[in-house]
Parts: C-alpha cells; sequence; structure tokens
C-alpha cells in the first residue's frame, strides 16, 4: 500500500507541475498580445471620397432663386464626372487641372444632386448636395383702384374685386315729447 500512495504523490506532483507549466505559457502569450497591441504599426492612410471629389459650387443645403444653377468643383484630372438630377444625367470630363463645371436646370423645390467622378482608373466618388429653387410669387396691389388681387389664383390672372357700395343715412332723431 505505501507503493500505491508514493505512486499517487509522483503523479499529482506531475500533473500539477503540467498545469503550471501551461499557466504560464498561457499567461505569457497573452501578455506579449496586449504588448503588441500597445504599440501600433503605422499604416497608408485610405483615400477618401472627399480628397479626389471637392465640389465648389453649388453648397450642401443651400436656397437658390435662379433654375439655371451652375455644377463645379475639383477631382483627378482626366475624370469622367456625371451629374444626375432626377432622371436627367449630364457628363463631362475633367480637364488637365482636374476642374470641371456644367449647369443644371432645376425643378421648382427641393432636389438632389449626385455628383459622381470617375478616374481613368475607374474607381469612382460620389458626393451629394441638397438645392432648393425658391419660386416666390408675390401678389400685386393695383394702387390706383386700391384693389387687392385675390391670394387663391396665381399671381396676374385674379381680376380686381368690385365692393358693393353702402350708403349710410342719417340717423333720424327723436325728439321728446312734451305735454
Amino acid at each position: 500500500m505505501r507503493k500505491e500512495v508514493i505512486l499517487a504523490i509522483l503523479i499529482g506532483v506531475t500533473l500539477g507541475l503540467i498545469m503550471t507549466y501551461g499557466i504560464y505559457v498561457a499567461s505569457n502569450s497573452l501578455s506579449s498580445d496586449s504588448n503588441m497591441a500597445a504599440t501600433p504599426t503605422p499604416m497608408a492612410s485610405p483615400v477618401t471620397a472627399s480628397s479626389t471629389l471637392v465640389i465648389s459650387s453649388p453648397e450642401d443645403e443651400s436656397l437658390v432663386s435662379e433654375s439655371e444653377l451652375t455644377v463645379a468643383g475639383t477631382t483627378i484630372p482626366d475624370s469622367t464626372v456625371v451629374i444626375s438630377l432626377g432622371t436627367q444625367d449630364i457628363t463631362t470630363t475633367a480637364d488637365n487641372g482636374g476642374h470641371f463645371s456644367t449647369t443644371v436646370t432645376l425643378p421648382p423645390g427641393g432636389s438632389i444632386i449626385v455628383i459622381t467622378s470617375i478616374d481613368p482608373s475607374g474607381q469612382t466618388t460620389t458626393v451629394e448636395r441638397s438645392v432648393v429653387l425658391a419660386v416666390n410669387e408675390f401678389l400685386s396691389i393695383d394702387d390706383s383702384s386700391s384693389s387687392a388681387k385675390t391670394a387663391a389664383s396665381p399671381a396676374g390672372s385674379a381680376k380686381p374685386s368690385t365692393s358693393p357700395k353702402t350708403t349710410v343715412s342719417p340717423k333720424p332723431t327723436v325728439s321728446p315729447k312734451t305735454n
């Protein structure tokens, strides 16, 4: 029985040493991974869309009063630029300096203009601009007759309204009865 106890102790110590060694290796492995995370390696910065396509006109969320709008900007030289406005697509090419400019016709109200640049290598960059065409129809007042045009009809198509004339007669006075 004494041999069995000594054998059990030796097996226990051996398993304990193996487990301790495993924990030691795992601990060192985790600490070396955390050291690597603390020292980042420099990476090349990716080219972003804003650095290859810059729109100078129109500004985003702009309010304009003319339906003809110039879309202009810069991109990679000799790139093809597609300007989409609703179902209308206009294609132009950037010059050797990367500059482009074209005119679009805006519908009344809000519009989203999508500008896409396709560089000579085939990479695309897209920028969107929101533009609102404000159409002001002012009502005019005819100063000579002092009658206004109605607001329900379009400006210029209403007829001056005529109001009925009322006459005011003096109120009869009642004199008190005297007896």
